[in-house]
């Protein structure tokens, strides 16, 4: 947003900037170029035909980004900024949102052994880190095939630095591995638990940026995931298989929670029973 003029209720005036076209699908020469807008927000008639998607931001500003999403077909750039089908903020935010979705889709037309190497370059080598969109986009390429086919990815999730991914991008990669844990066993694939294993020990001894926060996404994703690794017989073989050190600190820290008078009862009693589970995985 360059400008927010004669602000009204429920609307805005406001002059736009389009600074990337990640995707043109209906062909229509879609340009970097400022145009004006007026955005409709609270007026819409109950059951009316359109949805406007501004609602929730109260007061728009001069420099905000958004991801604008649209299946418009006649390129009207003020039709589409008014009227979106989705929308994402796009600066400001920890992660790259709109770095990762264009490289999904450079990456969907190549054949799966390009997809699999150009989210592994990318994950390896990252001036910002990824965020949700591109770590779900990763747990269903490691399910879609095999060990040997997703052998490169799963190598660079597990040699990149934490900070490759943003604290959501870490919460979304460990949703998505042991969601996909499962289906991935039952297709042969052998290298999923032992790597949802392996990041989600990484990702928990990752302090929150905000003291005000008492979890990382990552660690209370585990913390609610310890129950079910220790009955699920292929996770708990890759506890038990963690290097002595990881699991170790692991344990130190899943001590500190359970004694942190800042979390829930239950959050607490969680980390007590992967303190136990660690300390008994020999």
């Amino acid at each position: 947003m360059d400008e927010i003029r004669s602000p009204q209720s429920g609307a805005d005036n406001v002059r736009a900037r389009v600074t990337r076209v990640v995707k043109d699908e209906y062909r229509k020469g879609l340009k970097l170029e400022a145009f004006d807008a007026h955005l409709r927000r609270y007026d819409q008639p109950m059951g009316g035909p359109e949805l406007y998607r501004w609602e929730s931001y109260e007061q728009l500003r001069p420099g905000q980004q958004f991801l604008i999403f649209s299946d418009s077909k006649d390129g009207d750039l003020p039709a589409m900024l008014a009227s979106p089908y989705e929308l994402w903020p796009a600066a400001g935010e920890a992660d790259d949102a709109v770095g990762d979705i264009a490289l999904i889709v450079e990456a969907l037309p190549l054949p799966f052994a390009g997809r699999v190497q150009a989210i592994a370059a990318a994950v390896t080598a990252s001036p910002k880190p990824h965020g949700q969109t591109l770590a779900y986009y990763i747990s269903s390429l490691l399910v879609a095939g095999s060990d040997s086919e997703t052998s490169q990815l799963a190598n660079a999730l597990e040699s990149a630095p934490p900070s490759a991914f943003s604290d959501g991008g870490h919460g979304a990669l460990i949703d998505g591995l042991r969601s996909d844990m499962p289906l991935a066993l039952q297709s042969q694939h052998r290298n999923m638990a032992s790597l949802f294993v392996t990041l989600a020990a990484r990702y928990f001894l990752i302090e929150p940026e905000k003291t005000s926060r008492p979890l990382t996404s990552a660690q209370n994703l585990l913390l609610q995931f310890v129950h079910s690794i220790a009955t699920f017989d292929p996770a708990l073989a890759a506890v038990r298989a963690l290097p002595p050190e990881l699991s170790k600190q692991v344990a130190i820290k899943a001590a500190a929670l359970g004694g942190d008078a800042r979390l829930q009862p239950d959050r607490r009693a969680m980390a007590v029973e992967l303190r136990a589970l660690l300390e008994t995985k020999q």
